[in-house]
Formats: C-alpha cells, sequence, structure tokens
C-alpha cells in the first residue's frame, strides 16, 4: 500500500490546476444634475452591486449599468467619461434628458485609452427636447470598442435622429442595429432617422404578437459601396404567432433552420365533423367484421 506522502503531493497538485469558473456580475450606477461631472464610468466605486457598494473588479465579466438622471442642463460638456482603460461585458446607458438639452459629451474616451464592451444598448427616457446633439467622442489614440459589434438604440416618442451609418469590416454579423424600447427591460421599440448609410450590416427587428420594432428612414438609404449587403433579421419564435382559421380547421406553428435561413411552417389539419367521426368508426367496424368472416 503507498504511504500517505506519495499521495498527498499528487493531490496538491491536482487541485491547483482545476480551473475556475466565473460568473457574470451586474452592477449598476446612477448620477444627477447634482453629480460631479464628468462621471467616470470605468472607476468601480462608482458602481453597486444588490444595493451596496461594489468592491471589485471591472473586467470581461462585469455587465454594466449607468443610469443618468437630468433635471437640469449640466455645466460641463462632458457628461461620462472613461477615464482609463477597462474591458466590461455588456454595457447599458439610460438616459433621461432634461427640457431644452443641447450639445453635450454624453460619453467620453479619454486619451489614450481604451474602453471596450461586448454590446452597448443606449436608451434615451422622456424629454421636452426633440432633436438633442448627443455625442459619443474618442480622442486620439483612444478607442469605444464594441466587441460583439451590437448597438440597441431606444427614442422616446418625437425624437429623431440625424444619420445612422451601420458599418461592419468583413462581414454583416459585425454591425448589428436594433431598436430597443425607451421604457425599462422593453425589446420592441421605434426609431427614426433622416438618412442612412451602410456597409455590411445587419439589422434586428424584434417581433411579437401585436407588436414590433419600427424603423424609419426619412431619406436616402444608401450603401457605400457596391459589394456591400445588409441583412435584415427577424427575432420571433413560434409563440409570437397566431393562427387565424376557419371553423373546423387546427394549426400549429413551428419554426426550424437550416444553414441560417429559418423556415417558418403552418401544419393545418381539418377536425372531422361528428357525423364524419361516426361514419369512420362504423367503416372501421365494417372491416373488423369483413376480417372475422375471413378466419
Amino acid at each position: 500500500m503507498q504511504s500517505i506522502s506519495k499521495i498527498l503531493p499528487f493531490c496538491a497538485a491536482a487541485l491547483w490546476i482545476l480551473p475556475q469558473s466565473s460568473q457574470a456580475v451586474d452592477i449598476e450606477g446612477t448620477f444627477t444634475s447634482d453629480s460631479a461631472f464628468p462621471v467616470r464610468i470605468t472607476d468601480p466605486s462608482f458602481y453597486t452591486l444588490n444595493g451596496e457598494a461594489y468592491s471589485g473588479e471591472i473586467d470581461s465579466d462585469t455587465n454594466l449599468t449607468v443610469n443618468g438622471i437630468l433635471s437640469s442642463n449640466p455645466s460641463q460638456n462632458i457628461i461620462t467619461v472613461a477615464a482609463s482603460s477597462a474591458t466590461a461585458g455588456n454595457f447599458t446607458y439610460n438616459l433621461e434628458l432634461p427640457a431644452s438639452f443641447w450639445s453635450r459629451n454624453v460619453l467620453e474616451v479619454y486619451t489614450p485609452r481604451a474602453f471596450s464592451v461586448q454590446n452597448f444598448t443606449l436608451n434615451l427616457r422622456e424629454s421636452a427636447t426633440m432633436h438633442p446633439n448627443l455625442i459619443i467622442y474618442t480622442g486620439a489614440d483612444s478607442a469605444l470598442r464594441v466587441r460583439g459589434g451590437r448597438l440597441d438604440l431606444g427614442m422616446y416618442g418625437g425624437m429623431k435622429g440625424g444619420r445612422l451609418m451601420i458599418m461592419g469590416y468583413n462581414r454583416p454579423s459585425e454591425a448589428v442595429f436594433s431598436a430597443t424600447g425607451s421604457a425599462a427591460d422593453t425589446e420592441i421599440g421605434r426609431v427614426t432617422f433622416d438618412t442612412m448609410s451602410f456597409y455590411r450590416g445587419t439589422v434586428v427587428f424584434d417581433l411579437a404578437e401585436t407588436d414590433g420594432d419600427f424603423i424609419q428612414v426619412d431619406g436616402a438609404m444608401t450603401k457605400v459601396a457596391g459589394a456591400s449587403p445588409l441583412v435584415l433579421e427577424l427575432n420571433v419564435s413560434a409563440d409570437d404567432f397566431t393562427l387565424k382559421l376557419q371553423d373546423g380547421i387546427t394549426g400549429k406553428i413551428s419554426i426550424s433552420e437550416l444553414d441560417g435561413i429559418s423556415t417558418i411552417t403552418a401544419n393545418l389539419s381539418i377536425v372531422p365533423e361528428p357525423a364524419a367521426v361516426a361514419a369512420l368508426i362504423g367503416a372501421f367496424a365494417f372491416c373488423a367484421a369483413a376480417r372475422r368472416r375471413r378466419k
């Protein structure tokens, strides 16, 4: 039998190489008109976790939510800033604007910092300003990177954007745009722009049973180069559809996917009348009697 002294070193080595599992953390920070501007959104001390001050770090498993509630126009030109480089998970920016809001840098990345997030959602809440000038600014040698390549934008009623640009480098999936609701936790929304241009991009429409995304472009919609496909992606499930059928017909909807193409199939069947059911039973009984006679 082996001695314990020979077994223990092996066990210690085995425990040392076990992989550490990571779990996403959702932290949230809020600023108001009384806050000190610019608000440093890459500073972990700005955030709370479950209502308590956050004491951890920001990394790729940290999802950030920033809530801006402005009752008056800030005197500073920069509202929020990535003052240090950071890599985070999903980044959600909820911004409530005051009346007569005008040009401000709603997010600036200081030189030479880099702020990298998986996906970026910007929700603009109710405001009396119909055409605010919102600027996302990156200084020289700085960068705002959206690793997942997706921007979800929510507009309050009556708001209108200037130009929507969707630019993917190598494939449409690298630049994804979708409308989202202006209310919290709503995916379906309406957005309006003067013009739109694209180069290898994807527009996602979220569809539900009674509503769906609405993206309106009042002016020209142009592609930057000849080979620049724009993919329209429908985000639906079979539960989002309702079959309206005549009496006596039943149906079921199923969605299948093959080679990136989704197919919606409706399987219909006729409900037999009571008399028809009786006739079928009679026919079955007649056939059964005939088989017994042959025996």
